[in-house]
């Protein structure tokens, strides 16, 4: 937050993998408690109005686009996992 008040007429993009998650679940960060504390920090997304947890930009599965295509997963299986 320091960081984005500290240069005048600038635009502070910054981007993070947050490891959030869509059910809140003991250990693991909640989604809705990570927005909050951006939103806190005067902090913007870039989703929005269309900000849901359920908008996945990642999944624990490896893909079509990654090497050892043996270990691919369907789309479908990457939802699951």
């Amino acid at each position: 937050h320091a960081a984005a008040q500290s240069v005048e007429h600038s635009t502070f993009i910054f981007g993070l993998d947050a490891n959030v998650y869509e059910t809140p679940k003991p250990g693991l960060a909640p989604f809705d408690d990570f927005i909050d504390a951006t939103k806190r920090l005067g902090f913007e997304t870039t989703w929005a109005e269309k900000l849901n947890a359920k908008n996945y930009t990642t999944f624990n599965a490896r893909t079509y686009v990654q090497p050892q295509l043996n270990k691919a997963s369907t789309p479908d299986a990457m939802k699951q996992k």
